[in-house]
């Protein structure tokens, strides 16, 4: 099994939000006790050229450790 954490917004999915979006996940993971793995993954749930960026739904997800 695996699991994730995820951390959702709304906005274009800019380079540095989807960077602040994952410190601020993988920091409050760590502080509760949780051990993140590595990197992060964004998931889009709107098409960019046909959405207006204040619809736009994203998440930042983040896998867990789970040994």
């Amino acid at each position: 099994e695996n699991f994730a954490a995820v951390t959702k917004f709304s906005g274009k999915p800019t380079e540095e939000i989807v960077l602040d979006k994952e410190s601020f996940l993988r920091s409050s993971l760590i502080r509760d006790g949780i051990r993140p793995k590595s990197g992060c993954m964004l998931a889009r749930y709107n098409d960019p050229g046909r959405t207006w960026s204040f619809i736009m739904r994203n998440e930042v997800l983040i896998w867990l450790d789970t040994l």
